[in-house]
Parts: C-alpha cells; structure tokens; sequence
C-alpha cells in the first residue's frame, strides 16, 4: 500500500508545529513488545512533527493508532485506491 501521510499545521501543541495524519493497513498480530494483540485492518494515526527549516523531528511513541475497520486482507477498493 502506498503511504500517504497529510502534514497539518497546529498551534498549541505541547511538542511540534504540524500534526501528521495517515491512513494504512496493518496486517495485524501479537505486538512481541507490549503482547497486545491488534487486529488486522485500517488504522488512522496521528503524530505531533516539529518542523525547523528543512529538519522534522519527532518523540517515540508519541501519537495514536486508531483501528477504523477491520478486514480479512488488503484491497485496493477498501483502500480507496481503486482509481490508481
């Protein structure tokens, strides 16, 4: 699946000037960090980015995953690529 990640502008924000935003399949499993297990779907994340000049930095494990619907496999109709 192509990334496609949207870079928005925030004021106000702890850590970061822009917020980035993307939308992409995870094929799910059982995490060998925290041993979570997350289902294998669409997922919508969101992470503070601080951009200086020509540098972006961001903090690990900042942000948040959110499943939005969960699917037995990838396809580029659920996806919203089928024009591609």
């Amino acid at each position: 699946m192509k990334k496609q990640v949207d870079r928005i502008p925030a004021d106000g924000l702890d850590y970061g000037t822009h917020l980035d935003v993307e939308v992409y399949y995870d094929k799910g499993g059982r995490s060998f960090i925290s041993g979570v297990y997350h289902p294998r779907g669409y997922y919508l994340r969101v992470m503070p980015v601080k951009v200086d000049g020509g540098r972006e930095t961001w903090t690990l494990f900042s942000g948040s995953a959110k499943l939005l619907f969960e699917t037995n496999r990838y396809s580029r109709k659920q996806a919203g690529l089928s024009g591609c």
